[in-house]
């Protein structure tokens, strides 16, 4: 497994069973928190409301009469924010620069620039000449 690699989560089981857009919705609004499935799926449920009726029953069927953990899905969060950073990366910018525009330590900067570079989704040379900076030199 690579740096960038997530393990499977339960939202990887729940969205085989009812769908990825019906798992997020839960876990948008169950997220933190148990959820108890009941054993008969009914279309007054808030879940069913939630997500439709088809897709309740199938996590009735699945999990009926469980609690089921909804996680916190802070993944998307966390790969969004290493998306800007490698954005802010290939544009150039330095480790203390993109610490100062995303508010996290220059360290940790370095630390995934690392990671980007081991999974392949940064190219470790981002640029084969060093970027022209404005300078009053390079004016005429």
């Amino acid at each position: 497994m690579t740096t960038m690699e997530r393990p499977n989560t339960n939202l990887d089981d729940i969205a085989n069973v009812i769908g990825f857009s019906a798992t997020l919705r839960i876990t948008a609004w169950f997220g933190g928190s148990n959820l108890y499935i009941p054993g008969h799926a009914y279309e007054q449920h808030a879940v069913a409301k939630l997500i439709g009726l088809a897709a309740f029953k199938r996590l009735v069927e699945e999990w009926g009469n469980e609690h089921l953990t909804i996680p916190i899905n802070r993944a998307d969060e966390v790969d969004r924010r290493n998306r800007h950073i490698s954005d802010l990366m290939v544009r150039g910018m330095g480790a203390k620069e993109i610490a100062f525009e995303t508010g996290l330590h220059e360290r940790r900067i370095q630390q995934l620039r690392r990671q980007l570079e081991e999974s392949g989704l940064v190219p470790m040379v981002m640029y084969t000449k060093p970027p022209q900076y404005f300078s009053p030199q390079n004016c005429h």
